[in-house]
């Protein structure tokens, strides 16, 4: 049900040629519903009638994509509204499997620097060619050193433990 909500957004989007903007305009909502609990609470609410939540949304976001703010009635009118972050996780990635963007995590002992942040792109760019390489850096204290790389479901094990793992079950 969740993907249905998506992909309709998703393809209304394309179809009107704001895939960017009606990013936008969910980041801003998502950031707003995110931070704000009593705004959450209204929305989820079954004691306040959804005719009450689409008149809030409609003046609160007025300046963002009608499209978007359209949308977002639907789902409130149609009860969806506690779905509402895996919606907008799913059309997150249908944005990025349209742009071409693949999202890689890089687990490493320290916060990368530019240099090393850079290096990495630069060579996932060739092995992804074609793809902008969104790198995500996580902080793992256990690791001695290197990284543990995770794109697409595959892990790619650089860290000093696994090499001396490697080389403990070789001897």
């Amino acid at each position: 049900m969740i993907n249905e909500y998506s992909k309709a957004l998703y393809e209304l989007s394309l179809e009107e040629n704001n895939l960017d903007y009606i990013l936008e305009s969910f980041n801003c909502f998502m950031q707003i519903y995110d931070s704000n609990n009593d705004f959450e609470r209204i929305l989820k609410s079954p004691k306040i009638k959804n005719s009450d939540k689409v008149n809030i949304i409609e003046k609160s976001f007025e300046k963002c994509s009608q499209t978007f703010t359209r949308f977002i009635c639907i789902v409130i009118n149609n009860n969806r509204i506690a779905d509402i972050k895996l919606i907008y996780d799913d059309y997150v990635s249908l944005f990025k499997q349209y742009n071409k963007i693949q999202v890689v995590e890089v687990y490493s002992k320290k916060k990368l620097s530019e240099t090393e942040n850079n290096k990495i792109i630069d060579a996932l760019e060739k092995k992804f060619f074609g793809f902008k390489i969104e790198l995500i850096n996580h902080i793992d204290e256990s690791l001695i050193g290197g990284y543990h790389i995770i794109a697409n479901g595959k892990s790619l094990d650089l860290s000093i433990i696994n090499q001396l793992n490697n080389l403990k079950n070789s001897i």
